[in-house]
């Protein structure tokens, strides 16, 4: 026998499914009684040996899966219903849902009663709102707000879960950011430490063109790193210059930073 896409192999998913009383489904002959009902209302005659076969078909492959039962209990208690309601309350998928759904339209105990529209669901078919055909009028209007509501409920999740996107975002570029500055902070001091080395061996003003040139090789791309090893330098007393043809150009006047630096260092000696 075809086995039910929705039915399950998995024990312990038929084992948890039966401990809920949700599985206290009507009996059989409940919902013959609702469907004799129907049809003798709708075709005011006897059903049909064919539709007898479908029906009792149906309502034996609804009973034997967990799931579909699970589905048909809700369906039986809710009276009308939308897809969104049932997946909500049963954990399902839309496609196990809308196979016991359409079973149970095939054998006319189902009916589309109201296409749900909702400003937030601008793609994709509208959904529907079905009822047991002896359903009362005002169920299928509270499962359109019941409906409305769990949509509204997912929007304000959503927007929640943005804003703690948002936030982590913001965690997370900060501590890259931390690493970055660290980062820096330890290659400009190697630079430092190479330049002071380079200082007690020539005792001559460093140059800015050379400090440049090193926080490049270094991987310091920002345009100033040069003048945050220069400053450094300037605080230990190692004074920068700007050289022309190998000579100190006298007419280069340092950047605010460096005269800063020195006026600090005049002031503590």
């Amino acid at each position: 026998m075809k086995r039910n896409p929705d039915s399950g192999d998995d024990k312990s998913m038929s084992d948890e499914l039966t401990k809920t009383p949700l599985v206290n489904i009507p009996y059989a002959y409940e919902l013959w009684n609702e469907l004799t009902k129907l049809h003798s209302s709708n075709n005011n005659n006897e059903i049909s040996s064919d539709m007898t076969r479908e029906i009792t078909k149906t309502l034996l492959d609804i009973y034997s899966s967990p799931k579909a039962r699970i589905i048909a209990t809700h369906i039986w208690h809710l009276k009308a219903f939308t897809t969104k309601e049932l997946m909500s309350l049963t954990g399902f998928s839309s496609r196990v849902i809308d196979h016991t759904r359409n079973n149970l339209i095939r054998i006319n105990l189902l009916r589309k009663t109201i296409e749900v529209k909702h400003t937030s669901e601008k793609r994709g078919p509208k959904p529907w709102v079905y009822a047991l055909g002896t359903a009362d009028p005002n169920d299928s209007i509270d499962a359109k707000l019941r409906y409305e509501e769990l949509v509204e409920q997912e929007r304000r999740k959503l927007k929640s879960l943005k804003k703690e996107e948002l936030l982590l975002a913001a965690v997370e570029k900060r501590r890259k950011d931390e690493i970055q500055g660290r980062l820096k902070d330890a290659k400009i001091q190697t630079l430092v430490t190479e330049f002071m080395g380079h200082y007690e061996k020539t005792k001559e003003p460093i140059s800015l063109k050379e400090i440049t040139r090193r926080t490049k090789d270094v991987g310091l791309d920002d345009a100033y790193a040069y003048l945050d090893v220069a400053v450094k330098l300037e605080e230990k007393g190692i004074r920068t210059a700007y050289y022309v043809d190998g000579k100190i150009d006298s007419t280069w006047e340092p950047p605010p930073e460096i005269r800063q630096a020195r006026e600090a260092r005049e002031v503590k000696h």
